[in-house]
């Protein structure tokens, strides 16, 4: 009998180190390998802005657009958001509006360089165990920074097991946070570099503060 229990021990503990066995540290650099290895990438998108204190949510859904270095296009239904690494156009399509911008200047534009290489390596990572989305199973990871300076508070990450980011929510100074994820992910499709640059339709009001 005794001998029974200690094997059932030995394998819980074994099963165990299989899943534990990986540090935050090591879940960081797969995402970052992974990351380096892609050059374009396609997904659906949705975003979600929740704000303290408020019992509704806005929420978002369109089609994310990647090409290195740092370019990219997201299209709601509403609006666009397009960058060619150096500018940034935020096009309003129901007021034919657009605004456009240095990509450097803006701090709190959206970007997958920053969210998972720069803001990793300005954070200390932990594990938060591991969360099934639709059936698949996703490592999660919380970033908190290293400088009370920081733009944000804390940082979620899903990879899964390659190290592909699926899920990220961001929780700014001011407790409110940003949920996005990807789904239906490519990135064997090839994109056009035309994809990432702003053509201005008839009529629309150009704000520019470069």
């Amino acid at each position: 009998m005794l001998k029974k229990i200690s094997l059932k021990i030995l394998v819980i503990f074994l099963f165990s180190s299989c899943i534990f066995g990986q540090s935050a540290q090591d879940v960081v650099k797969k995402i970052q390998n992974k990351f380096e290895s892609i050059y374009n990438l396609t997904a659906d998108f949705t975003q979600a802005s929740v704000i303290p204190g408020s019992k509704s949510s806005a929420k978002n859904s369109g089609k994310i657009y990647f090409q290195k270095e740092n370019k990219y296009r997201i299209e709601f239904k509403s609006m666009e958001i397009i960058s060619d690494g150096v500018t940034i156009w935020n096009y309003n399509k129901k007021a034919k509006k657009v605004v456009i911008n240095n990509a450097d200047d803006e701090s709190n534009s959206f970007s997958l360089k920053n969210l998972i290489i720069d803001y990793p390596n300005q954070s200390t990572a932990s594990l938060l165990g591991n969360e099934k989305i639709n059936g698949q199973e996703f490592t999660v990871i919380n970033l908190k920074p290293k400088k009370e300076e920081s733009n944000f508070e804390a940082i979620k990450i899903w990879s899964s097991a390659d190290g592909m980011v699926r899920k990220a929510e961001i929780v700014d100074n001011n407790r409110a946070s940003l949920i996005f994820e990807l789904s239906s992910i490519d990135t064997d499709r090839k994109i056009s570099s035309d994809k990432f640059v702003f053509k201005k339709p008839a009529g629309t009001e150009v704000i520019d503060l470069r």
